[in-house]
């Protein structure tokens, strides 16, 4: 029973670091931005002009895995529920 429970569970690990990973992406590009602002010379500001595009597909991309990773999750857990249903009924 724990060891189904631990497999159930695994998912839900995998997503909590991956949301993890993007906190700490989103901490440091906040750092970055207010790095940016602080300095007074400009050429970080166009810098980040240059680099805003490229960060922002990189993370519409991520976003767009992680939506499907969690279709699919969502579907295995389906069929794991249907299996499981079906077997306690017999």
């Amino acid at each position: 029973m724990i060891e189904e429970l631990k497999a159930d569970n695994q998912p839900y690990q995998e997503e909590l670091a991956f949301v993890k990973k993007v906190q700490s992406c989103a901490d440091i590009a906040r750092r970055d931005r207010e790095m940016a602002e602080a300095d007074t010379s400009g050429r970080s500001e166009e810098k980040m002009e240059e680099q805003k595009p490229e960060k922002k597909t990189s993370l519409l991309r991520k976003l767009d895995e992680k939506k499907k990773e969690c279709a699919e999750r969502d579907a295995k857990q389906q069929a794991v529920k249907k299996k499981r249903n079906y077997e306690m009924s017999l």
